[in-house]
């Protein structure tokens, strides 16, 4: 059915090794959680909708928030989502959100994409600066991947739908005959713009209503893809 396999980078590929709930968890001041596992999901969730719907309307309408206005806009909804409000909460949310943790793959994703690369033609779609070359370097997972194609580099971002069609293009294949795997709203949005069928990996953060469009698939693992791709014989 398919011809392509096109992966999202950041939460699809590659998994942080603090992820963002874990950061505010550990936030206290004089031995008071700033945050609880739902306020925690919460404000990720919010603060991910809030970038989607103004990365959405600076492409449409060719318009660009200064950096410093997107990111303390970014940096109030955690804060407002906190259990505590004061100068020393406000720091220690802003200085987690800041700090940029790395990020690996799971040992199962090579096994995966070793599996995938004998029967599909593989490539990454990611909304990234062209620093993430060197992290598929360092990660050796260049050579599963025909094509990589950075916003950075091409000058287009997902959900525009045409980083897709240069992606296709880029390996002859038409997006009818790709699969693309995402864990973000807007990894749905661009695949269905593009004409492509998207799995979406569902870690947990946005919930169903939060999707623009209804994905062709939900995974709950990225190794849960091998189920679509070779269903079970009846």
């Amino acid at each position: 059915m398919y011809q392509a396999i096109l992966f999202d980078l950041d939460h699809t590929l590659l998994m942080p090794e603090v992820s963002v709930q874990e950061k505010l968890l550990a936030l206290d001041v004089a031995g008071e959680p700033l945050y609880d596992a739902a306020s925690a999901r919460e404000a990720h969730r919010q603060a991910e909708l809030w970038t989607a719907r103004q990365i959405l309307h600076e492409l449409e309408t060719n318009t660009r928030m200064e950096d410093d206005l997107f990111l303390e806009q970014v940096l109030s909804i955690y804060r407002k989502e906190s259990n505590v409000h004061s100068d020393a909460a406000k720091e220690l949310i802003d200085a987690a959100i800041l700090q940029r943790s790395p990020s690996n793959p799971e040992p199962e994703v090579y096994t995966l994409l070793e599996s995938l690369q004998t029967k599909y033609i593989l490539g990454v779609v990611s909304n990234n600066s062209t620093r993430v070359r060197n992290i598929l370097q360092e990660f050796n997972l260049t050579p599963y991947f025909a094509v990589v194609t950075i916003s950075a580099e091409v000058g287009l971002e997902k959900p525009d739908p045409r980083i897709m069609h240069h992606t296709c293009e880029a390996i002859q294949v038409k997006p009818t005959e790709c699969l693309y795997i995402g864990d973000h709203p807007f990894d749905v949005l661009c695949a269905n713009r593009a004409g492509m069928d998207c799995a979406w990996l569902d870690h947990g953060i946005f919930r169903c209503e939060d999707l623009p469009v209804v994905p062709k698939y939900t995974l709950h693992t990225l190794t849960d893809v091998t189920a679509i791709l070779e269903p079970p014989e009846a």
